[in-house]
């Protein structure tokens, strides 16, 4: 029981924070600062590859997510 506890809060923790940076890098993105775009979604994607290998989220979930990113700011970059 306890450790299920444990597990669960750390599992809640890292996947808010997950949903959190991907969303900064959205907003970057939206922003048009390139520079800023490009080191939040490299931080958003250490966070994905840190949850993917806890478990928390399913590896390919996590590398879809981070090939979106990287496309939406390849169209924004081209735009």
């Amino acid at each position: 029981m306890r450790r299920q506890r444990f597990l669960r809060a750390r599992n809640v923790s890292t996947r808010s924070a997950v949903r959190t940076f991907v969303r900064h890098a959205r907003a970057a993105i939206e922003s048009g600062d390139s520079d800023a775009a490009e080191a939040a979604i490299r931080e958003a994607q250490s966070r994905l590859d840190s949850a993917a290998r806890k478990g928390v989220i399913h590896r390919r979930k996590a590398a879809r997510s981070m090939s979106r990113l990287v496309r939406q700011l390849r169209a924004a970059q081209a735009a």
